[in-house]
C-alpha cells in the first residue's frame, strides 16, 4: 500500500517563518538555518530526507532545550526555555518508512547514485572483487540525510551496510541550534572507519 506523502515540510517551513521572520536571536538564526537545511536537503536527496531531518532536529531540539539536559552547554536557559516554547508549536506527524514513500519521494541525483552504487557493485562481483565505497558530500546534514534514506531503502539496505562520517567543520553552524546533529551519529568515527576497512 501507499501511505500519501503528509507535506510536513512545507507546513513547519510556513510555522517557522511566520514565528522568525525579522527576529535576530541566536535560536532564530538557528531556526532560519533549519530551513535552510530542510530545503536543501529536499532539493538534493528528497522530500521524506527533509521531513525525516525536520522531525529529527525538533525531536532532539525537544531534548536538548530541557534545562536538565547537558546539551548546548553555552546557551543560557532563558534561551533554551524560548526555544522550547517555539519548538513545541510545531505539529509533526511521524515520518513514513514505507518503502514506496522512500523510494517515491528520492531526489533525480539519488536514483542516479543508487544506480552507479549497484552498477559498480555487479561490475566488482563479476572480477570476483568486494565492493565498498565512499560517497562524499558537501553539507553534514545532507549526510545525515542521505545516510537515513539509503540505510532504508529496499533496494540498498540489502545490497550495503552504510555508515557516516563527519568532518570537522569551522561553520558558524557548530555553536548553533542545529549543533544538536552531532547526537545523531550511534557510532564514533573510529567505528565507522574500522567496520569500513573491514568491508
Amino acid at each position: 500500500k501507499t501511505i500519501p506523502h503528509h507535506p510536513d515540510y512545507n507546513r513547519i517551513d510556513q510555522q517557522l517563518s511566520k514565528t522568525i521572520q525579522n527576529q535576530g536571536t541566536f535560536t532564530h538564526k538557528g531556526l532560519r538555518d533549519l530551513i535552510r537545511s530542510a530545503q536543501e536537503i529536499r532539493d538534493e536527496v528528497g522530500a521524506w530526507a527533509a521531513d525525516w531531518y525536520v522531525a529529527e532536529v525538533i525531536q532532539h531540539g525537544k531534548k536538548a532545550a530541557q534545562a536538565s539536559e547537558h546539551i548546548m552547554l553555552t546557551w543560557q536557559s532563558q534561551e533554551k526555555a524560548y526555544l522550547l516554547d517555539i519548538i513545541n508549536q510545531i505539529q509533526l506527524t511521524p515520518v513514513s518508512y514505507d518503502p514506496d514513500d522512500i523510494v517515491g519521494e528520492q531526489s533525480d541525483k539519488v536514483s542516479a547514485l543508487i544506480q552507479c552504487l549497484l552498477n559498480e557493485k555487479e561490475e566488482a562481483e563479476k572480477n570476483n572483487e568486494l565492493f565498498s565505497g565512499l560517497v562524499f558530500v558537501q553539507r553534514r546534514d545532507v549526510v545525515l540525510a542521505l545516510t537515513e534514506l539509503l540505510k532504508h531503502h529496499p533496494v540498498i539496505k540489502s545490497e550495503f551496510n552504510v555508515g557516516s562520517l563527519l568532518g570537522a567543520s569551522d561553520s558558524s553552524h557548530r555553536h548553533s541550534f542545529l549543533d544538536i546533529t552531532r547526537k545523531f551519529l550511534k557510532n564514533t568515527q573510529d567505528e565507522v572507519l574500522m567496520d569500513f576497512k573491514l568491508g
